[in-house]
Order: structure tokens, then C-alpha cells, then sequence
């Protein structure tokens, strides 16, 4: 599990990733995504789906209170939130579970 918070140039450093994801396929990401950083780093919602898309990822956003990996269909579920920490994983993987036990599985 990987935690990147970089102020919006998470998919540049997923970017520079892609070989450790694919030599670790059940390898998650936890992320911040913030709507207000796309512009400003001059990235879309779209180059983000389209990362998760390659690497057919599932994703969740964690409540910031409980833990809870709530399952999104698409980062369009995330245009009214002004940012959030999202996790990135294989379909069927223990992570969500696990974030929001606190790690505890």
C-alpha cells in the first residue's frame, strides 16, 4: 500500500510507478483527489479514470471521520467534495477492509 498526498501531482508520481504497480498487481494506493487541484496542475478527471482504467483499479473514498471505504463507480462521484483521499486497488482486495479497521487486518 502506497500513500501519496503531493498537493495534486498524484498521477504524476502514479506515473513513475507503473512498473512497482506491475510487479505488485494486489499493490493499492491511497490518494488525495481534489477537484481544485485539477487545473491547477492541468490534469482531468478523465487522465484519472483513465489510470484507473489501465490498471483496473476499484475505487473507494475514505470518510475522513470513520475509515469507511465507500465504493465509487467513477471520480465523477467526487465533484462535490473539495477534496478527498481515495484508494485505488484490485476488485476483491482486503485493503478496504483493512483502511477502515485502521490497518488492523
Amino acid at each position: 500500500l502506497a500513500k501519496i498526498d503531493v498537493e495534486g501531482a498524484e498521477l504524476e508520481v502514479l506515473a513513475g510507478m507503473r512498473g512497482l504497480l506491475a510487479a505488485n498487481p494486489d499493490m493499492g494506493v491511497i490518494a488525495e483527489y481534489a477537484v481544485s487541484h485539477l487545473a491547477r496542475v492541468g490534469t482531468s478527471e478523465a487522465e484519472w479514470e483513465a489510470f484507473r482504467a489501465e490498471h483496473a483499479f476499484d475505487l473507494y473514498r475514505i470518510d475522513d471521520l470513520t475509515g469507511a471505504c465507500v465504493p465509487l463507480a467513477g471520480f465523477s462521484a467526487l465533484r462535490e467534495h473539495a477534496s478527498s483521499n481515495v484508494l485505488l486497488c484490485q476488485p476483491g482486495s482486503l485493503l478496504p477492509g483493512a483502511v477502515a479497521a485502521g490497518g488492523a487486518e
